[in-house]
């Protein structure tokens, strides 16, 4: 089957954005094509073309309001597309509404969300959602990147490492403990005398090869969840890239719901040897704080463990190893499983596709109407060419016209 798979990527992507993309045209069994509509024109790559039109979640990381990133004439022609419509999300608590309203509008068949699956009835309600959906994680572990020469036990500069990043207080309680743990370790560990790096400053975050070679001279890292306490249903609270003039298409008070999710940071924490601290239990099943990880209490009385395991390397390396076994070298959290579940989501769909409306009147309607569609924007164009060409005529009649009175002067 061949899949269009709209992405967004590019030189500050982070690392889990971009293997999780190489993932998708690595792993399935399908033939993956990566587009960007952002740099290809509404003419350029005819989505009939396809089976099945994929977005990533790239595409879609802010409220869909005016049917963002897309244009109006490449989302009628996803709405026009006969075949498969899948789509992976995360973010999903800005503007909702505008996403679901979107993903109705063009029809689209199943979302993989990256929320747990007993939040997904309370997020994508069955009486307001034309799609199906299901629970996926934020990130996975590439196979096969060669974990055996990744040295847990070279020499490390830093005892504990972080990087956040600073969220609207909207958020609720997720946010305000990302920026409290970082100011409240930092004291903590002054007095520890350890020796750190942690910021929750932009212009700090760390990108690509640079982000494994930091966790390569950590000792440990700090793990907090992603997601939100609260869902904003319909895009009331703004923030610097959403314009204030924007139209709403619903309204809908804020949900209030714990949807923490698991951050990707778990698996490369886990992979290149840096012991995991975390601030709240860890849920992933049999993953055991003592044995894979090191949970901060809250009020930070346990820090002096902490230090004496920092400073044991016997006790270090034992968890580290402990928690690389669980999550890298076991193949359970692989984006081969997650490519597995995409495939056979996929395969349940296929009776959808393009083929199936080969030979009747449907596809043929829907063809007609797409090739309407391109000369409706071509009969859009005509007023502006005619304007622009009688311009040009006048112009250059004035010209001659001139020519002529000067070669009479000149006689």
């Amino acid at each position: 089957m061949r899949i269009a798979f709209l992405v967004i990527r590019n030189k500050f992507s982070a690392n889990n954005v971009t293997e999780f993309i190489d993932a998708v045209k690595k792993y399935s069994v399908n033939e993956i094509h990566e587009i960007n509509p952002k740099s290809n024109g509404y003419f350029e790559f005819d989505l009939n073309n396809y089976d099945c039109i994929c977005l990533h979640y790239s595409t879609i990381a802010f409220p869909m309001r005016i049917l963002r990133p897309f244009s109006e004439s490449f989302r009628v022609k996803m709405e026009k597309f006969i075949g498969i419509k899948i789509a992976f999300v995360q973010d999903e608590q800005r503007a909702l509404l505008d996403r679901i309203h979107f993903f109705n509008l063009i029809g689209l068949n199943h979302l993989f969300s990256s929320s747990v699956e007993e939040n997904l009835q309370h997020l994508y309600p069955r009486k307001d959602c034309l799609f199906t959906t299901s629970s996926i994680m934020t990130s996975y572990v590439v196979p096969d990147r060669g974990m055996e020469k990744i040295n847990i036990r070279n020499n490390r500069k830093w005892d504990l490492v972080y990087r956040g990043r600073k969220l609207p207080e909207w958020f609720g309680e997720i946010a305000i403990n990302k920026k409290e743990i970082a100011n409240n370790l930092i004291n903590k560990l002054n007095s520890e005398k350890l020796k750190y790096n942690i910021s929750s400053s932009e212009s700090l975050r760390i990108y690509g090869k640079h982000w494994y070679h930091f966790l390569y001279l950590a000792k440990s890292s700090l793990l907090t969840p992603s997601g939100s306490r609260i869902i904003d249903m319909d895009g009331r609270y703004l923030e610097k890239w959403v314009k204030p003039d924007m139209p709403k298409l619903y309204t809908g008070e804020p949900l209030d719901l714990d949807n923490q999710v698991l951050s990707p940071k778990v698996f490369e924490y886990a992979e290149w040897g840096s012991l995991i601290i975390s601030d709240n239990l860890i849920p992933i099943n049999r993953f055991i704080a003592g044995q894979h990880y090191f949970l901060i209490d809250k009020d930070y009385s346990n820090l002096t463990s902490l230090v004496d395991i920092l400073e044991d390397d016997t006790i270090r390396f034992s968890m580290i190893e402990s928690a690389r076994e669980k999550l890298i070298e076991s193949n359970d959290y692989s984006y081969k499983v997650l490519l597995g579940h995409f495939d056979k989501t996929i395969s349940n769909y296929s009776d959808i596709t393009k083929s199936s409306y080969a030979s009747n009147s449907i596809g043929n309607s829907i063809q007609f109407n797409t090739i309407n569609f391109k000369w409706l924007i071509l009969m859009q164009l005509i007023p502006t060419i005619l304007f622009n060409g009688t311009i040009w005529f006048v112009n250059n009649c004035a010209r001659a016209f001139n020519a002529i009175i000067r070669l009479g002067s000149i006689k």
